[in-house]
């Protein structure tokens, strides 16, 4: 509360009057505070045949000291959203904190909520398995400094990952979808994909439209150009009328 003491008009003592009136201003801010909650086994011995019973820990409590989930979280998401540099992560932390953290740690942890995943991957790709329309994708990325292929599995709500050394039949088998989807895959018109005759296949109109670009400026011909505008007529449509799923 600020208070004003004196009349900035006359002088007057305003201490004893009541408000007429008050303004209000509102700061938002963001407090780092480390946390250290403690976890007690008793033991108790039994009258009967005098044995000693300790109580048991929580399975997220199996050391003496260990990170609590909400860190752990924060260590996964500095290391996979932002992509910070593990030893720059560290030094985070311990800014935020005053806590030391290993790289070691971070990877150890990494590793930790990969396996807690592995239900939740298994549902993911079950849902996007029978989903009626699936884009997919693959892009290069480096891992370490070998090469690797980004495989992407998406709907409009989901999207399954999957990186391996390999971008064609090899990877798209070992992603687990390709080989079993029956809907309708849409994607570059990689060779790879069509190798799979069990689903529909669709292109994407972004790659339509490159090939008609080429077409307009190879041969010179306008119906490349009138094409583009239809297909881009039918995009807006589309979107205009389309429902955002809840």
């Amino acid at each position: 509360m600020h208070t004003p003491t004196r009349c900035e008009h006359c002088g007057e003592d305003l201490q004893n009057r009541p408000a007429a009136a008050s303004i209000r201003r509102q700061v938002y801010d963001w407090v780092v505070r480390r946390e250290v909650t403690e976890h007690q086994a008793e033991t108790i011995v039994c009258s009967a045949c005098q044995h000693a019973t300790t109580g048991a820990f929580p399975d997220a409590v199996p050391y003496p000291v260990q990170y609590g989930p909400a860190l752990k979280a924060f260590f996964s998401y500095g290391s996979t959203y932002p992509l910070l540099p593990s030893d720059r992560l560290c030094a985070g932390v311990f800014d935020l904190t005053g806590h030391p953290v290993s790289e070691g740690t971070l990877y150890n942890t990494q590793q930790t909520l990969y396996t807690q995943l592995t239900a939740f991957e298994e549902c993911l790709k079950d849902a996007v398995l029978t989903s009626p329309v699936v884009n997919f994708d693959e892009s290069g990325l480096h891992v370490t400094a070998p090469r690797h292929w980004l495989h992407s599995a998406g709907t409009h709500a989901l999207t399954d990952y999957t990186v391996h050394r390999k971008r064609g039949v090899l990877a798209m088998a070992a992603a687990g979808i390709l080989p079993t989807f029956k809907g309708a895959a849409v994607h570059d018109g990689w060779s790879a994909y069509w190798t799979y005759t069990e689903c529909h296949h669709g292109l994407y109109n972004a790659h339509h439209e490159r090939e008609l670009v080429a077409v307009e400026e190879n041969t010179h011909q306008t119906w490349a150009r009138a094409l583009i505008a239809h297909l881009q007529t039918i995009k807006k449509a589309v979107a205009a009328g389309r429902v955002t799923p809840s």
